[in-house]
């Protein structure tokens, strides 16, 4: 039986921590040693360069004060030997895979990945399945008006100040039309250029509001073809709700903005969503 590797590719703030705690945990499967790697887009993205720069820094401090960090399978510098040669990573993978017959799942879920364009994808796709993976896409959206207030609650929460809703008001309209929340946000980019390498049967798309219920996990693990492995809804991850009121009229303008995305997801994945799912503005 060939193993499995899920690559996530986001979205930010649409379930993709929850997912990865789900097959964290599960007996057949081992995800190494993160959730986000943060390879491709740190090489290839622009805006996500800072996590190339941050592994960087932060293995040249804990040199400063352990010369020896280098050889105690620190993780920072096995990203460093992925950043170096990527092939590594994908060797890295088809080495844990072998590590268990009872292993059936590994993988990589960094939601910013959906800033990747077809010919990252390409390059991926190729050499996992050339170490002998089938490879499986899980993308998750969310309502991108929501996305982008959880994302920006999200930043200010890791900022470690407080926070009003008029702070919070002033950061959404500041940022929403960044390239950084485009990136995470423009699914129509992301799912075309998706579709321009995976096969459908090697991409799945999951929608966060509907995402917490028993049936779309067990789709889900039909999906990576691995057993169900009992899931637990109490669990919450990153959690950035506020009781701050976010203006009405900001949100019709960051839904005017990202409109081009919810008529694509209309005619995509049809009405249902952006009329039963997904938020009038």
């Amino acid at each position: 039986m060939k193993k499995t590797f899920v690559l996530g590719v986001g979205a930010q703030k649409a379930g993709t921590t929850w997912m990865y705690e789900y097959l964290h945990r599960h007996p057949n499967a081992d995800l190494g040693f993160m959730k986000e790697y943060h390879i491709f887009d740190a090489l290839y993205v622009p805006e996500c360069r800072n996590w190339l720069n941050t592994y960087v820094q932060t293995a040249l401090n804990s040199l400063q004060k352990d010369p020896t960090l280098q050889d105690k399978n620190n993780y920072v510098f096995k990203l460093l030997d992925f950043y170096r040669a990527p092939t590594n990573y994908f060797d890295f993978f088809e080495h844990l895979a072998r590590s268990s017959a009872s292993l059936q799942l590994t993988g990589d879920i960094t939601p910013s990945y959906s800033a990747l364009d077809s010919v990252n994808f390409a390059y991926i796709r190729s050499e996992l399945i050339a170490r002998g993976f089938q490879v499986r896409v899980v993308f998750l959206m969310r309502d991108p008006v929501e996305r982008a207030i959880s994302g920006v609650r999200m930043r200010l929460r890791t900022r470690g100040e407080p926070t009003t809703a008029a702070i919070e008001n002033e950061w959404l309209r500041t940022h929403y039309a960044s390239m950084a929340h485009q990136i995470r946000a423009r699914y129509d980019r992301t799912i075309t250029n998706l579709e321009k390498v995976f096969e459908p049967s090697e991409i799945k798309y999951c929608f966060y509001e509907e995402f917490f219920n028993r049936s779309m996990i067990e789709e889900l693990c039909l999906f990576l073809d691995i057993p169900l492995h009992e899931p637990d809804f109490t669990k919450e991850f990153n959690v950035s709700r506020t009781s701050h009121v976010i203006e009405q009229s900001l949100r019709h303008e960051v839904y005017e903005f990202y409109k081009p995305v919810y008529a694509f997801v209309e005619q995509r994945f049809g009405k249902r969503i952006t009329t039963e799912l997904w938020k009038q503005y």
